[in-house]
């Protein structure tokens, strides 16, 4: 297994030093990893080989390899203590469990490592970049609704406050409006709070203050306002 280890990361150019950061793991043990002296964990095996996309099937029988001649060692009744494992592994293993099990593994690997990048940026660069993101989100909720503002127009509204020349209030406000919609989520979600049906209304007053005031936070006049359990499923605003 060291020796695919080492070759997949020389095959993508990649440093140990650089392993050993989108992973979180210590350089010096990703140097030990690839000399064999030591071995890395299952959870250790499956972040490499998503990272250095290494067959997964193919590094895991590598690893689980070594780890059974390690602990059985070469005595005396090594080869029927296999056998024997063997047998019982064929009687009990799903073979679709296990595929599902997999794939969900390295999707979950993936993420982890995406999440790594991520944490190489500064806070200054993340902040920029989660703002850009926010403006685009805006800019097209908004477009998919017929607000002519382009997405340069949506910027200088919501971090300039500028107005734009032949635009009009309501696709002003409907750009505020969402971002400030978007601010009240992010707050909740960093306080950890609830996100119920109170929750839901104060979103609706906010995306339609100053566009529809009437309607703003309100159910429509013909429809009963449903139960709280049922709410998920039922609630009609007026927009």
């Amino acid at each position: 297994m060291k020796t695919l280890l080492k070759e997949a990361r020389e095959l993508k150019n990649l440093k140990t030093r650089e392993v050993a950061q989108l992973l979180g793991i210590d350089q010096a043990l990703i140097s030990k990893f690839e000399s064999g002296s030591r071995k890395p964990t299952k959870d250790q095996v499956s972040k490499l080989a998503t990272l250095l996309e290494i067959d997964f099937e193919t590094i895991m029988v590598s690893w689980l390899k070594e780890k059974i001649i390690h602990e059985i060692g070469q005595g005396e009744f090594a080869l029927k203590a296999l056998r024997a494992a063997e047998e019982e592994l064929k009687l009990n293993i799903s073979p679709s469990n296990n595929k599902v099990s997999t794939v969900l593994q390295q999707l979950l690997n993936e993420i982890d490592i995406f999440k790594a990048k991520l944490n190489t940026f500064s806070t200054t660069e993340t902040s920029v970049i989660a703002q850009a993101l926010e403006i685009e989100y805006t800019h097209a909720s908004n477009w998919m609704e017929g607000n002519s503002l382009s997405l340069a127009e949506t910027d200088l509204v919501i971090n300039e406050g500028q107005t734009i020349s032949g635009k009009s209030m309501r696709e002003h406000l409907e750009a505020i409006n969402h971002q400030e919609a978007i601010e009240f989520i992010k707050n909740r979600v960093k306080n950890n709070a609830s996100f119920g049906e109170q929750e839901i209304i104060s979103l609706h007053t906010i995306i339609l203050r100053g566009i529809l005031p009437k309607e703003a936070g309100h159910y429509r006049q013909s429809v009963k306002k449903p139960p709280l359990c049922s709410f998920k499923y039922n609630v009609y605003f007026e927009y």
